[in-house]
């Protein structure tokens, strides 16, 4: 009498079935991983782009009420092409704790700083009120910036840096344009690398420059640098300044 086969999975088969297993969970894993790499991105990307809408937004709001300046608050816009620092009249909400008992907290003038760490790759906005106790501020930090610039329109020509108590006016614009992207010139760390040749310069004007542009006739406020291999900014806005042609400061 012959003997039937018993029921169940040869070696082979065994073998074969484990190997389209691990195949199949190898590409699962690489498409939950590029998923969730895709994902941090967007988040990432999304907080710089908010950091970066909250950095143009503050100084909008703060150059639509700001001052020349005089001999005792000093410049009321004044930086260069990293740093920018804004006097404009408001009432500072950070000091509402502190009651009405403190003339400070109805103070109106105040300050907004913007500093810009290349090393850290962030920009360091501080603000707070200009009276007596001016020391008291708050400062904020926002990451993931690779590079900002910022430029003053003088009515003439872009500026790299302005100061509008040595001016005894206010820039007629101020351009700030944000990279959020790591630059070609820029190592994976984020580091910025040495540049061995000189750094080219332009004159030409962003194309959402509210005036039209002309050779600037004076030395001492030279064009902004601008580097060829720079990619577009991700971020620019030219802010225009309503009270630009306004009575000059003190001198």
């Amino acid at each position: 009498m012959r003997r039937s086969k018993p029921p169940g999975f040869t070696l082979i088969e065994v073998l074969i079935a484990i190997a389209l297993l691990l195949a199949l969970m190898g590409t699962m894993y690489g498409f939950l991983f590029d998923m969730l790499t895709s994902r941090s991105r967007a988040l990432e990307f999304a907080r710089q782009d908010q950091a970066a809408a909250v950095l143009i937004k503050t100084l909008d709001a703060d150059l639509m009420s700001c001052i020349a300046g005089d001999r005792v608050s000093g410049a009321g816009v004044s930086g260069d092409e990293t740093r920018v620092r804004v006097l404009s009249r408001g009432v500072a909400s950070s000091l509402a704790q502190r009651g009405d008992d403190d003339a400070d907290v109805f103070g109106d003038l105040q300050f907004t700083e913007f500093q810009f760490d290349r090393a850290a790759q962030s920009v360091q906005m501080e603000r707070g009120p200009v009276g007596r106790d001016a020391s008291v501020s708050d400062a904020e930090r926002f990451g993931g910036v690779y590079k900002l610039r910022i430029r003053y329109h003088d009515g003439r020509a872009w500026r790299r840096s302005f100061d509008s108590a040595a001016e005894k006016r206010l820039p007629a614009a101020i351009e700030i344009a944000v990279w959020l992207r790591p630059l070609p010139s820029q190592d994976e760390e984020g580091e910025a690398l040495e540049n061995v040749g000189p750094a080219s310069q332009s004159e030409e004007s962003s194309p959402t420059a509210p005036v039209e542009q002309t050779p600037n006739p004076d030395a001492s406020a030279p064009a902004a640098e601008t580097s060829s291999d720079d990619p577009p900014p991700d971020r620019i806005r030219v802010i225009l300044i309503p009270d630009s042609e306004g009575e000059a400061a003190d001198g």
